[in-house]
């Protein structure tokens, strides 16, 4: 069955944004590019399910048919990443990770999986390491202050114990 050229590509009829989002039409990037990858992740836990029944039963049909369709969902999802993704460069790089996770075998397509997922780790987690490192500078600029004034206080200490002794 062929798809209509006028009609947008099968992964872009899926949505992942909120009505809100879509009413008012501030999405910003970056909450396209989460929701992106979260639908990506749930493609990827779907094909995982489906890889594990057609390993159980290798001779079953209809197990292999849906590792098939799960597969084709994988790559649709990193088809919606690298639609999300404001980089021309990066999209372009995971629409050839679709293209290889859709034309691998097996082994080819846990390769693919592991270097976007380890982007996708990398993307999502980087405010939360900001956030991180946000808190530990805080921490060590009041530890050093704190520090200072111990400091200070022993001067003090002294200073006013050689004037009142005099």
């Amino acid at each position: 069955m062929a798809a209509d050229p006028d009609s947008p590509p099968s992964y872009a009829l899926i949505t992942t944004s909120d009505n809100n989002d879509r009413n008012t039409g501030n999405t910003s990037q970056n909450s396209k590019l989460e929701a992106a990858s979260q639908e990506l992740d749930r493609r990827v836990v779907l094909y995982n399910e489906a890889r594990g029944r057609a390993h159980a039963d290798p001779t079953n049909p209809t197990a292999q048919a849906d590792l098939n369709r799960a597969a084709e969902s994988v790559a649709q999802g990193i088809h919606l990443v690298a639609d999300a993704h404001p980089s021309p460069s990066e999209q372009a790089k995971f629409r050839r990770k679709a293209q290889e996770f859709a034309e691998g075998d097996e082994k080819q397509r846990e390769n693919v999986l592991r270097d976007v997922g380890k982007w996708l780790l990398a993307i999502l987690a980087t405010p939360f390491v900001l956030a991180g490192l946000a808190l530990y500078a805080a921490g060590t600029i009041v530890a050093g202050v704190g520090s200072l004034l111990k400091g200070m206080g022993k001067f003090g200490v002294s200073a006013f114990k050689k004037a009142r002794n005099s």
